[in-house]
């Protein structure tokens, strides 16, 4: 659902089918502009599940698009704890995921 109604938004709204990413609009909206950054979200979370199910090809199709749409250089207020737990955390499970010949997608070249 997430590729085909919301991509490159940061999420999936389930209700409305469609993206949803800050919200330029009410820059006071906190519930949704403390979280979302602009920076394809959901696609980088499932980084590290497509790695762990050994789907290779979904994976180098994520790992293509995070490195063509993903930008951190956002003037953008995030909070620090959300940018961690779901950035950065996803971005290295899946680094060390790959880097691990015992993984099913160990020592993965690009």
């Amino acid at each position: 659902g997430y590729m085909k109604y919301a991509f490159p938004e940061d999420e999936l709204d389930p209700i409305h089918c469609r993206g949803r990413g800050p919200d330029y609009d009410n820059p006071d909206n906190i519930n949704i502009n403390d979280v979302l950054g602009d920076y394809s979200l959901s696609l980088v979370e499932s980084l590290g599940t497509l790695a762990i199910m050994g789907n290779s090809s979904e994976f180098k199709r994520a790992v293509k698009l995070v490195i063509e749409y993903v930008s951190f250089n956002k003037n953008n207020t995030v909070q620090v704890f959300e940018a961690n737990i779901r950035l950065l955390g996803s971005l290295l499970s899946a680094h060390l995921i790959i880097i691990d010949p015992r993984q099913p997608l160990g020592d993965m070249s690009f």
